[in-house]
């Protein structure tokens, strides 16, 4: 029983563990550079306009959040065809350096809207999502596949486990002088050192380029391309410009044309079986089936849900640990009416926020690979889906919590935290399972999960800004759980639709 508790997804997987591990590189690395900016984005945008109200700090918040995924609505299908047709490598790497370059603008970003329009194009380039995926999905049979998706959920909680903690360490609530960083004094005179004391959030942007880079040349050197089809089009392209060299060559050598087509012509009769074989008549078949089933379309709308209440709560909880605490004047009356958040100092910000990634990697390493082993990835994620409205409810109530009573602050945050993660656990890997399973034709699987990415980006993106934008009415309204509480009323409709699953 504890040896089957403790075993991890990696001990399922048979063969290709050098794979597998650098795919996962891949989501953790991007996962990082998100977490890492929902953390200190709130602290940013303060620091560029100290004088901005809440309300409009949290929908600039949640547009800021949101836009990155929003540019993934329109990017995913486009990178899914890609990562069928030109290969799952060439589209990770192309989404990491893009989004590195990224990173580094938005490090040394100056307005708002900077940051807005380089978060765009981070979204726009990046197809990670898709293209790691589908090369998960192509290096493991199908029995292995649920263990090697659990890497990429075990990837998500890591990121944000680390990201947050990293990003406190290095982001200083305001500017300051290079000894700060702990570097001689004689290193301020340098042109780079001047800028990052002059941008307290530049750092932590800069670590994710600084990650995101070193990513990309591991994939380079390490990852095979997966993609037959990839292969098989570069194989069909080599050929055809062979082909075309040959004729030039031929068309010089005019004395020897006759020799030299013939000898052509018999090395194509020879070479003929090897392409049939290499391009399986049922290929085409496959192309003919339908890829819209109703089978994706419950796929995709519980998808949607889910991701809508997840991008809600990461905004949400973003803005909601930094809040000021409730004024003595403000209106006061249970169970609805009261305002305040948390206030936690920046030492403590990391760890609220990674404290989710601490959790989910804890249970992806212990309950998480037992519980799908033993009841299967879709009917856990059903059974937990209650957790999500009960943490959604409880949230806002950690403000009535004095700051005094510390201990059972932290032991509020750790029983919602708790909660939320388990089902999110559950929910992430369930959901790229039921999208992977949603064909059963390996030449479109990119482009399904492409589908499956525009989908889960539009709708975090809209739980995103609409948790920043509930918030800040919340604010107003004095009731902070005002958006809490309507989107916990958005997961019990997710409740519902997963007893369709």
């Amino acid at each position: 029983m504890v040896q089957r508790l403790f075993r991890l997804p990696w001990a399922y997987l048979p063969s290709n563990k050098a794979a597998v591990a650098v795919i996962a590189s891949v989501r953790v690395v991007d996962f990082y550079q998100i977490a890492s900016f929902q953390t200190c984005i709130t602290l940013h945008l303060q620091c560029l306009d100290p004088g901005l109200p809440l309300a409009d700090v949290a929908r600039n918040v949640g547009i800021a959040q949101g836009i990155f995924t929003a540019a993934q609505i329109v990017s995913a299908p486009a990178w899914g065809v890609a990562a069928d047709r030109i290969g799952r490598k060439a589209v990770i790497l192309i989404g990491l350096v893009g989004t590195a370059v990224a990173c580094v603008a938005v490090a040394f970003a100056g307005s708002f809207q900077t940051i807005v329009l380089w978060r765009l194009f981070a979204g726009a380039v990046n197809g990670t999502v898709v293209a790691a995926r589908a090369a998960m999905s192509d290096s493991l049979p199908p029995q292995h596949r649920p263990a090697g998706f659990s890497t990429l959920v075990l990837a998500f909680h890591v990121a944000n486990a680390v990201g947050p903690l990293l990003t406190a360490a290095s982001m200083r609530s305001g500017a300051g002088t290079t000894s700060s960083l702990g570097l001689p004094d004689y290193i301020g005179e340098n042109r780079l050192m001047a800028s990052l004391s002059k941008q307290p959030y530049a750092l932590p942007n800069l670590l994710s380029a600084l990650f995101l880079l070193m990513d990309a040349l591991l994939v380079w050197f390490k990852l095979e391309e997966t993609s037959k089809d990839a292969h098989q089009i570069r194989h069909m392209a080599a050929v055809q410009l062979q082909s075309w060299t040959a004729r030039l060559r031929q068309y010089r050598r005019v004395p020897d044309c006759e020799d030299q087509t013939a000898s052509t012509m018999d090395s194509s009769a020879k070479n003929e079986p090897i392409l049939e074989t290499e391009q399986p008549s049922s290929h085409n078949q496959e192309l003919t089936e339908p890829l819209w089933t109703p089978r994706l379309f419950i796929v995709l709308a519980t998808v949607a849900i889910l991701e809508f209440h997840l991008g809600a709560f990461g905004s949400m909880w973003a803005l909601f640990v930094v809040a000021d605490r409730r004024k003595p004047d403000a209106p006061f009356k249970l169970p609805f009416t009261f305002t305040g958040g948390l206030q936690l100092e920046s030492s403590q910000l990391g760890f609220a926020m990674g404290m989710l990634g601490i959790i989910g990697t804890l249970l992806q390493f212990t309950a998480v690979p037992y519980y799908t082993t033993k009841k299967g990835a879709v009917r856990s994620f059903k059974a937990s889906l209650p957790l999500f409205a009960i943490s959604l409810f409880l949230a806002p109530y950690l403000s009535l919590v004095p700051a005094a009573r510390s201990g059972t602050l932290w032991l509020g945050i750790f029983l919602v935290l708790f909660l939320h993660v388990i089902s999110r656990s559950f929910g992430i890997l369930a959901s790229i399972l039921l999208v992977n399973q949603a064909t059963n034709l390996p030449s479109r699987r990119g482009t399904v999960h492409g589908i499956g990415n525009t989908v889960s980006s539009t709708f975090r993106t809209a739980g995103a800004m609409a948790g920043g934008v509930l918030y800040g009415l919340g604010e107003q309204r004095n009731q902070v759980g005002f958006g809490w509480w309507f989107v916990c009323f958005v997961s019990i409709q997710g409740w519902i639709m997963g007893c369709w699953l």
